[in-house]
């Protein structure tokens, strides 16, 4: 099995069209399905079904598809890290994040990331734990910037904790609660709520904390952004510091007495070789920025 023979593989299966993955590949057609009919031979399997110049993956081609483009990645891993020079990083890195740090901590710290190193580019994924997770898996990011639900405890991924984040009550202005300087969780009792989705882990601290005062916590609606809904006077949100303290207009955060909290980190899978631009962007200060900000 070639490198070569897989990469006509993955263009074809990703066009659906010889002809035009070929063309892509700047290579001549037949040669591209000689590559494929040799990959065919080799497996014993028929990895298309073929419908003249179109083509759609068979059950055998779909199953190779998901492993070749990760052999793929891993080779452009290789190939950067050879070429990067260890004094001045480059290339490209893919990072996971979660929408709560993408709108606050990555607005504000990539600019002082790239003035540091000016030539790594940094490719931003938004997504949620669960879907960070299955790409590192997968391979089709490089790093996943997440709190500690990421793997629940997965011996396959590595973890680097970057800072606990002190999570606050967000309530809309001239409410009730903007009374008090400082807030009890029974002063939460009868809200009505605003959260992010479920498997959420700022959503469970907030669940637990109406449990402890033996109530139901009253979430009326659930989006990756309930500090725009808390504006619109929708109801009031349990969200990170970061976010209420960045949410524009109508806004006013309230910290709790006890302040719950979650810890924020780096994940890696576990083995996986982090080219020169993964390794500039882990090992950048990201607590520097948010010290300077008071944070």
């Amino acid at each position: 099995m070639e490198l070569r023979q897989l990469r006509h593989f993955v263009e074809a299966a990703r066009l659906s069209h010889f002809t035009r993955a070929a063309e892509r590949l700047n290579v001549a057609q037949p040669a591209l399905s000689q590559q494929v009919s040799a990959l065919e031979r080799e497996l014993g399997v028929d990895l298309f079904e073929r419908h003249g110049r179109r083509v759609v993956l068979a059950a055998a081609g779909e199953r190779l598809l998901a492993r070749a483009e990760v052999i793929l990645a891993e080779v452009e891993r290789a190939r950067i890290a050879v070429q990067d020079e260890p004094d001045a990083p480059s290339g490209t890195t893919v990072v996971g994040a979660l929408n709560s740090h993408v709108t606050t901590l990555l607005t504000r710290e990539l600019p002082r990331f790239h003035h540091r190193f000016p030539q790594v580019d940094v490719a931003i994924h938004e997504a949620t734990p669960v879907e960070m997770l299955r790409s590192l898996r997968e391979g089709t990011i490089d790093l996943a910037l997440s709190d500690d639900r990421l793997g629940d405890g997965s011996t396959a991924l590595e973890r680097r904790p970057l800072f606990v984040e002190e999570l606050v009550v967000a309530v809309p202005t001239g409410h009730r609660l903007t009374r008090h300087d400082r807030l009890d969780p029974k002063d939460l009792v009868g809200e009505r709520f605003v959260s992010y989705p479920r498997g959420s882990v700022v959503r469970e601290v907030l669940v637990s904390l109406l449990r402890a005062e033996e109530h139901e916590a009253h979430i009326l609606h659930e989006c990756s952004t309930p500090e725009k809904l808390v504006a619109s006077n929708l109801g009031v949100a349990l969200v990170p510091r970061m976010t209420a303290e960045a949410a524009v207009g109508n806004v006013v955060v309230r910290r709790l007495r006890r302040p719950p909290s979650r810890t924020i980190g780096l994940f890696t899978v576990r083995g996986r070789h982090l080219s020169d631009a993964a390794g500039a962007f882990v090992n950048h200060d990201w607590t520097q920025g948010r010290a300077e900000n008071g944070a």
